[in-house]
């Protein structure tokens, strides 16, 4: 006798099949599995409920709800947080709210999970007073709000409303004081503004109080440094700093940087964010970071620095792209010298790469 499927092999095929959009079929799969007298649980329901409420189909969720009364399926924290979604993204705050008054209206407390569910929707939604108002109510019921409760407070306050932000994690410091998180987010929205003296204190203040920074905070300040002509004398120090904490960044982010410092014309510090990045034993220049300093090198006149870092290209086998090359000739034609254009063009793989 062959291996019997069990309620999570069912729900599997339901989830694969409402993923793709094939909600009759999952419903089917449901009949399928009263009829084999297979197990029905929340998590059979709750699938295609997410998709339904992700779908904004109202007919299909309220369905999905009223199967699983039939069947004497209990709601669970998934159940409602789908709903609660929902509610809150077509502008029924009201009905989202109402769901955990009436949970409690059943002696019942609701989790956290629920409230933090709860907390977020509201706010992705704008009802940032109701948010506050459901901690609030938390407190009441003797429901500590977790740390990841002030966090999702905090990150929609800070893409929103940074002063207001600012003042809810210095009010409830006490959850943010060790939460790298907290700190990064802080530190990213203030870059976002240019705020950097604002930044460096907050980055300064976190060094102290969390166990272990990484690399996120580092790059959002060197990358702002980096745009800020008064400010790109830090660069160098910071980087030095980052890379003594046996930190580092990839190439993407040594990219932004260069870009950055050759877009106002401070090609010396440039230069020596890329000497650092060569020391470094795990990320190595690509044909994106040779074509940023190319193409500032070529386009203001300085064609033998930009023929050095060709020749540096080649001897690591690192073939040219056509933006590499277009930056040559153009800098070349620019300058009337047509034949050296045509050179370049020549003495160019058939194709470089894109």
């Amino acid at each position: 006798e062959g291996l019997r499927p069990n309620t999570s092999s069912f729900n599997s095929l339901i989830y694969a099949l409402s993923e793709t959009g094939e909600i009759a079929k999952a419903l089917q799969v449901v009949e399928q599995m009263k009829t084999l007298n297979i197990r029905l649980d929340a998590a059979t329901f709750n699938i295609v409920l997410h998709k339904a409420c992700r779908d904004n189909n109202k007919d299909l969720a309220f369905k999905i709800i009223d199967l699983m009364k039939q069947q004497g399926i209990k709601a669970d924290t998934f159940t409602y947080s789908a709903l609660i979604g929902f509610y809150c993204d077509n502008e029924n705050s009201d009905a989202a709210v109402k769901i955990v008054q009436d949970i409690i209206a059943t002696g019942n407390k609701p989790s956290i999970v629920l409230y933090n569910n709860l907390i977020s929707s509201l706010l992705r939604n704008d009802k940032q007073q109701l948010a506050q108002d459901i901690v609030q109510q938390m407190e009441s019921e003797d429901i500590q709000p977790s740390d990841h409760t002030h966090s999702i407070i905090l990150q929609t306050y800070l893409k929103e409303q940074l002063e207001f932000g600012l003042q809810y994690f210095q009010i409830n410091k006490e959850f943010h004081k060790d939460d790298p998180v907290s700190y990064t987010m802080i530190i990213q929205a203030l870059c976002r503004e240019r705020r950097i003296e604002e930044a460096l204190s907050y980055f300064e203040e976190m060094k102290k109080a969390v166990r272990y920074v990484d690399v996120i905070p580092y790059f959002s300040i060197l990358e702002l440094l980096a745009k800020e002509p008064s400010e790109t004398d830090r660069v160098i120090p910071l980087l030095e700093e980052l890379i003594e904490a046996q930190l580092a960044l990839d190439i993407k982010q040594y990219n932004v940087i260069l870009k950055a410092l050759c877009s106002i014309d401070r090609i010396d510090v440039a230069m020596r964010v890329f000497q650092m990045l060569k020391d470094q034993p795990d990320v190595r220049p690509t044909v994106a970071t040779y074509t940023i300093l190319i193409d500032y090198f070529s386009s203001n006149s300085q064609y033998k620095e930009s023929e050095e870092l060709l020749a540096e290209m080649t001897n690591d086998n690192i073939q040219m792209s056509v933006i590499t090359l277009n930056s040559l000739v153009k800098g070349y034609a620019k300058d009337g010298q047509y034949d050296k254009a045509m050179d370049i063009i020549r003495q160019s793989p058939e194709e470089p790469n894109s």
